[in-house]
C-alpha cells in the first residue's frame, strides 16, 4: 500500500468498505494500517510520536478484523493515550480482541473490569496470581 496524502480527485471515488474487500484486501490493508499506528505511536519509521493517529489508525484497522490492532486501542483507552482515559471502552477492546484468540486480551479484561477505587488489582487468573497497578 501507499502511504500519503491523497489526491483531492481521489476523494469521489467510492471508497471500499470491509463488506467489498476481498480477504487478502483486508487482510492487508489491517495490517498496513496496524503497522502504520504503530509507527506513530513509538515514534518510528519517520514518523513522530502521535498518540490520537495511532488511535485512529488501529480503529481502522479493527473494523477491517485486526485483533492486535482491537487490543492495542484497548491499551489505549486503558492508559488514556490519545483518547480520553475509559476503563468500559478499553475493557470492550479487549473483550473483542480475546474473542479472537488474543491470550493476552484475556488478561486484560479480567484486569480492567475488576479494577478497583485505590487502582490497585489482585486476580486470580490461569492459575496464578496476577497483580496489575493502573495508574491514573
Amino acid at each position: 500500500l501507499i502511504m500519503g496524502k491523497k489526491n483531492k480527485t481521489n476523494k469521489n471515488k467510492t471508497k471500499a468498505t470491509a463488506e467489498s474487500m476481498d480477504v487478502n484486501t483486508r487482510v492487508a490493508r489491517a495490517a498496513a494500517l496496524f503497522q502504520k499506528g504503530l509507527d506513530f505511536y513509538e515514534g518510528i519509521n519517520g514518523e513522530t510520536v502521535d498518540y490520537e493517529k495511532a488511535v485512529e489508525l488501529w480503529k481502522k484497522a479493527a473494523d477491517l478484523g485486526s485483533y492486535e490492532a482491537k487490543y492495542n486501542v484497548g491499551i489505549c483507552y486503558e492508559r488514556g493515550h490519545g483518547v480520553p482515559r475509559d476503563l468500559k471502552i478499553a475493557a470492550s477492546y479487549y473483550q473483542a480482541a480475546a474473542n479472537g484468540g488474543n491470550v493476552v486480551a484475556r488478561a486484560h479484561v479480567c484486569l480492567v473490569c475488576l479494577a478497583c477505587a485505590c487502582g490497585f488489582v489482585i486476580v486470580w487468573l490461569c492459575g496464578c496470581v496476577v497483580i496489575h497497578l493502573i495508574f491514573h
